[in-house]
């Protein structure tokens, strides 16, 4: 009788041995573990395991506190089903050991007012023995709870858990916060360079896009001609959005059909000497609804015009469209700026490209308003100085026109060939002055010079005449 039981003692001294050794083993790579990844989800799941494994316990749960929401989440759940658990601080037995910072070692759960029963009755598991304790960090600030469910006694029914194991999961705990801590810390510090790496993006795009439009405005200020002024512009929207091709295009007046005023790049003049029906394509779309388009697929458009493609023999695959509007006298100009493909490839125009896209279309549009009413009131001077030149050219028409006149006469009644000869070139000469006061007047009306040259008849010298008034 004593031998047996000499040996019964033996063995469970065995078997508590052997339950120390795995706990020693567990904790040894806990701590492994703990110093072996900073990626929090995979730290927390590989942790949970071992915990259960140390405590004996047929389930962990490690919640985690969310400083925004004031709410405990469960990160990692063992059991047939992973899903996430929300649990206000305060609201049942690890929301109460959140709010107060002290451990909890419940026998019986439901037999504690604190316990919410909702998660057993939804997922027919039967809570018991409970033990909750937080996780702090170095300052004492509570960063989660982990909460051990019904101890499990090899060859027994479960039982309760003890103070050593309270003990020993604060200790786990600590360990288990300075992981977090860690982790949390790594994951700042990566987002706050994410962050810092996109501002540093974002500001060089900024960059660009202002000397780009100061770019622009140079070539406003500078550009002596509609068409050079929208050739610069276009040339440097091309290179802002990083495109291929480009093109700006202008719809007339009376038809409404869009017009290549401008390109760069593809087929450049080839295209220039196309039109687009109103209203079709891509681009004529976008100038009737006064929307802008970006169509990463082209081909499956329905609105892309493929004759155009097949006949300039460029294909675009990404194009991005936006509408210029003006006012033009008492009407309303529009046309569209259109950027093909991205000169990286298969990379797509994207919504920076569209913004950057639609001011530059501003920039467009409002020079094209300049150049017109620019081209309108010089139009009107004109017309107003070919007024006042045609008056004086009318007054100085006189004198040759009383020279032929009278030489002319003159030249009826005289018999002599050498006089008759120089009257006759007195009259041509005169005739001379006419037509070069007929045509300088002619290419002042076109536009063609911007000072009028008269004729003195009477010496056939040349004088300049300004658009207002003569100059002697």
């Amino acid at each position: 009788m004593t031998a047996a039981a000499d040996n019964g003692d033996l063995e469970a001294l065995r078997q508590e041995v052997e339950r120390e050794r795995k706990k020693l083993r567990a904790l040894q790579e806990i701590g492994g573990l703990l110093g072996s990844t900073l990626d929090l989800n995979e730290l927390l799941s590989l942790v949970v395991q071992r915990i259960s494994e140390v405590m004996e316990s047929d389930r962990t749960t490690l919640y985690l506190l969310d400083d925004d929401s004031g709410e405990l989440w469960s990160k990692v759940a063992q059991g047939e089903t992973l899903q996430e658990i929300r649990l206000p601080v305060g609201s049942g037995l690890a929301g109460h050991v959140a709010k107060t910072g002290k451990s909890l070692n419940v026998k019986d759960a439901y037999q504690d007012v604190r316990f919410d029963a909702e998660w057993d009755r939804r997922t027919g598991y039967r809570t018991r023995a409970t033990l909750c304790v937080p996780m702090k960090n170095q300052h004492g600030r509570t960063l989660g709870v982990v909460q051990v469910l019904n101890k499990k006694v090899e060859g027994s029914e479960p039982s309760y858990f003890s103070a050593k194991d309270e003990a020993l999961l604060s200790a786990l705990a600590a360990q288990a916060a300075v992981g977090i801590e860690n982790s949390k810390l790594f994951l700042s510090i990566v987002g706050k360079n994410i962050e810092l790496l996109e501002a540093q993006k974002q500001l060089r795009r900024k960059i660009q896009e202002l000397d780009v439009l100061f770019e622009i405005a140079q070539v406003s200020a500078t550009a002596m001609e509609l068409d050079e002024l929208l050739q610069g512009v276009l040339a440097r929207a091309m290179r802002a959005v990083d495109a291929e091709a480009a093109s700006i295009l202008i719809a007339d007046e009376i038809t409404g059909n869009l017009h290549f005023r401008a390109a760069v790049g593809g087929e450049a003049e080839q295209v220039k000497t196309l039109h687009i029906e109103a209203g079709h394509g891509i681009c004529g779309w976008v100038a009737k609804h006064n929307k802008p388009q970006v169509v990463n697929d082209a081909d499956s458009d329905d609105r892309h015009n493929r004759e155009v493609s097949d006949e300039v023999g460029y294909h675009p695959s990404n194009v991005l469209c936006v509408p210029l509007r003006w006012t033009d006298g008492d009407r309303l100009g529009m046309g569209a700026l259109e950027l093909l493909n991205k000169s990286s490839g298969s990379e797509a125009f994207n919504d920076v490209d569209l913004k950057l896209a639609t001011v530059i279309a501003g920039h467009i549009s409002t020079a094209i308003e300049q150049a017109r009413t620019r081209e309108r009131r010089e139009q009107e001077e004109r017309l107003s100085a070919l007024g006042q030149v045609l008056s004086s050219l009318l007054h100085d028409l006189r004198t040759p026109m009383t020279i032929i006149s009278g030489y002319t006469r003159l030249l009826q009644k005289e018999n002599d060939a050498e006089e008759r000869q120089a009257m006759a070139d007195t009259i041509l000469r005169q005739v001379a002055t006419l037509n070069a006061m007929t045509k300088e007047t002619l290419a002042f009306a076109r536009g063609d010079r911007k000072l009028f040259d008269e004729i003195d008849p009477h010496t056939a010298d040349f004088r300049t005449v300004r658009a207002g008034g003569r100059v002697g």
